[in-house]
């Protein structure tokens, strides 16, 4: 099981073109990041290729995270921005190889948002073809007001879009926050889990194996069926280094 770095959150102190050499010479199998756009798509591969670390996944475009903002998928006048914003996050997947594009729904509570976001889901897995998507929940504490808050929700999504090329993002600290028990949470989605994020269950700090709970979701992790990416998403501190992703690696082969 491979395990990547998020070139966003991690390596605070690390100039973000140096992330991914950084990322490599710490044992990382591959790297993510939420939004890459600003740097270019044709600078940001050769990076990548200069430090031979695959990109596991991106986001959908948001301009305004700095504000607040967390995509448009699911907001109904919102629609015909998204379709633009996609193609641009399709065009950019396809120069940086991208393996995955995680579509992000936004913030509405609209009565609407639903099918809005299964119209759009359907339209972006028929224009992406081998690409692969996913959706996320997202927790209601760190983020208010976020459409797709709950994973049971997160499946009528994928079951009403009913396209192959769409899965399901977890993430083991929002699975936490939103049902307060991530093995369960994986017992019951696993099957429609197609990337994997982790952070520590303490203050989404680092991954730690020697705490039982994170050990038994891990090891639930590497004995199930699933052979996608593990990502490291967690704040790091600065100097921090990854002395805790040998003993995940272990948990995960356990």
């Amino acid at each position: 099981m491979k395990i990547a770095a998020n070139l966003t959150m991690l390596f605070p102190d690390v100039p973000m073109e140096d992330r991914p050499q950084h990322a490599a010479n710490l044992g990382f199998d591959g790297v993510e990041c939420l939004l890459p756009y600003d740097q270019g798509a044709e600078a940001f591969k050769q990076r990548l290729d200069q430090s031979e670390m695959p990109l596991a996944l991106i986001n959908t475009p948001e301009p305004g995270w700095a504000n607040g903002d967390r995509g448009r998928g699911a907001i109904p006048s919102e629609m015909s921005r998204f379709r633009r914003e996609f193609e641009e996050a399709l065009e950019f997947a396809h120069a940086s190889k991208a393996q995955r594009l995680h579509v992000m729904a936004g913030l509405t509570q609209d009565d609407a948002a639903f099918d809005t976001f299964v119209e759009n889901l359907r339209w972006a897995t028929a224009l992406s073809g081998e690409l692969p998507l996913c959706i996320e929940p997202l927790n209601p504490i760190d983020m208010p007001g976020y459409f797709l808050n709950d994973y049971a929700l997160a499946r009528r999504v994928i079951d009403a879009v009913d396209a192959p090329n769409l899965g399901l993002q977890y993430d083991s600290w929002h699975a936490a926050r939103i049902h307060g028990d991530p093995l369960k949470v994986w017992q019951d989605h696993a099957e429609a889990v197609t990337h994997v994020q982790i952070a520590g269950f303490e203050g989404r700090g680092a991954p730690n194996s020697n705490n039982a709970p994170e050990a038994e979701l891990l090891k639930a992790i590497g004995k199930s069926s699933y052979n996608g990416w593990v990502s490291a998403e967690f704040v790091c501190q600065p100097d921090e280094t990854a002395g805790w992703l040998n003993d995940v690696r272990a948990c995960l082969e356990a």
